[in-house]
């Protein structure tokens, strides 16, 4: 398994510097896939690692992993190898070969039926300047079940980001077990920091 790397030899904040984000995500290889999670807000979320209990009194018993995934304003496509198929965002961002390809597939769906094996292993994972959604900053992931995530920035939060008065909605968001999450986006922009708010759970 891929060694953490030392918060301080990365720069809490970059733009379009892809270095020092891939060698973050070296973390993640090497854990298992866990689980899928619909959270508040009709968003994604995707653990990994190990379960945790989560530390909540409204949430006794819940569940989650020591990684967690947030897809926030993402687009995004899941290759299945558990069960084979191709599963979509939308046809906008990702079109499908052909249409019978394309399965509709609610998110809660991906709890009860993940197209990922559970306990398949992380072999890579390796951002990408996605130039064709106006230089925002997407990111792959490999599994030993021949699975396959792609996260693309969402264009439509690259032209909101030119609103000053409009919030900051990160991409795609990675939380760690070592009290710091990594946030990517909007733009090419992503930053290291200790963590401000809950992992996800609901």
């Amino acid at each position: 398994m891929a060694g953490v790397v030392n918060p301080s030899d990365i720069r809490e904040e970059t733009t379009g510097d892809l270095t020092g984000l891939g060698a973050l995500l070296q973390q993640i290889v090497g854990q298992p896939f866990l689980f899928f999670r619909e959270t508040y807000g009709d968003e994604l979320t995707i653990h990994f690692g190990a379960l945790k209990e989560v530390m909540s009194p409204k949430l006794r018993k819940r569940q989650r992993g020591s990684y967690v995934l947030t897809l926030r304003g993402s687009v995004w496509k899941i290759e299945g190898g558990a069960t084979p198929g191709l599963y979509l965002t939308g046809p906008v961002a990702f079109p499908p070969g052909s249409t019978s390809e394309l399965k509709p597939f609610p998110l809660a769906a991906f709890e009860q039926q993940p197209p990922i094996e559970p306990g398949a292993i992380v072999i890579t994972a390796k951002p990408f300047l996605d130039t064709e959604y106006g230089g925002g900053i997407g990111v792959y992931f490999v599994f030993s079940d021949r699975s396959l995530i792609v996260i693309r920035p969402n264009p439509a939060d690259l032209i909101l980001e030119a609103d000053p008065d409009l919030p900051r909605i990160a991409d795609w968001e990675l939380f760690t077990p070592h009290s710091r999450y990594l946030r990517v986006g909007p733009g090419s922009v992503w930053s290291y920091t200790a963590s401000k708010r809950d992992v996800p759970s609901a």
